[in-house]
């Protein structure tokens, strides 16, 4: 019964998304925008995973590539999450950037979820000394921050 009401309503979603032209015609416009700048992303990320770029050079050039698309939806809570990790995890030592550089290496859609999560716990563990938990509560870097 319930995967009943839940096929049935799976496929009004589907059918939905299907009669609406309109939201695929600007998915599709807001898509080849996105593409117009994941080259400069990608170097930039690349970059850091290869160490010639620190956690604040890595906030400092995708924050402008995103703001000036105005396609990825980052300019609030994605970049106040990077914010927060520059000034909040690395005061004595890269540990949060080392840990990003870990998690960045070779990620891929198959791997994705259990990358962030990874980055999730590794930003919860003590690695940061006493006062960790309390800082933690206070400027956390959330799970559920995304890019778009």
């Amino acid at each position: 019964m319930a995967n009943t009401v839940l096929s049935e309503k799976l496929q009004e979603l589907i059918n939905k998304y299907a009669d609406d032209k309109s939201y695929q015609k600007e998915s599709l416009v807001i898509e080849s925008k996105r593409a117009e700048t994941l080259p400069k992303l990608q170097t930039v990320v690349r970059d850091f995973v290869e160490e010639r770029a620190t956690l604040r050079m890595l906030r400092d050039e995708v924050g402008p590539i995103v703001r000036a698309a105005k396609v990825w939806g980052a300019q609030g809570k994605f970049l106040m999450e990077m914010n927060k990790l520059v000034k909040n995890h690395d005061e004595h030592a890269p540990i949060a950037e080392n840990m990003l550089r870990q998690v960045l290496h070779d990620i891929s859609v198959q791997n994705m979820g259990q990358k962030i999560e990874q980055f999730y716990r590794l930003l919860q563990m003590s690695v940061y000394g006493s006062g960790a938990k309390e800082r933690m509560r206070r400027v956390p870097c959330f799970p559920a921050t995304r890019l778009y």
